[in-house]
């Protein structure tokens, strides 16, 4: 994501990993956070166990009565954008494979 590597391993060893994601407002921009503690939701987000962060692209489009969803866009065989939405809020980060 960005310049960030997510680690992988996080579970088991050769596994890719299973994480929480967070949103987090940053002075006037905003960060995804990738934290190992992928049940916990809600106020229950502990920093101890973040394992990466990167920056999110911000805009306000879209009904306001948009449910919360997620979608991954691919943009070529080995990269994409990862999409998060709610109401009229919609943050963005691109990411690519690695091989």
């Amino acid at each position: 994501f960005g310049n960030v590597s997510v680690p992988t391993g996080n579970l088991s060893p050769d596994f890719a990993g299973s994480y929480g994601l967070w949103i987090q407002r940053r002075g006037s921009g905003w960060r995804l956070v990738f934290n190992n503690e992928p049940d916990s939701w809600g106020t229950q987000h502990d920093p101890e166990y973040n394992a990466a962060q990167t920056e999110l692209t911000y805009s306000r489009t879209g009904p306001t009565d948009r449910p919360l969803g997620a979608r991954l866009v691919p943009t070529s065989a080995s990269s994409g954008q990862l999409v998060i939405h709610w109401g009229p809020h919609q943050w963005a980060a691109d990411f690519v494979v690695a091989p």
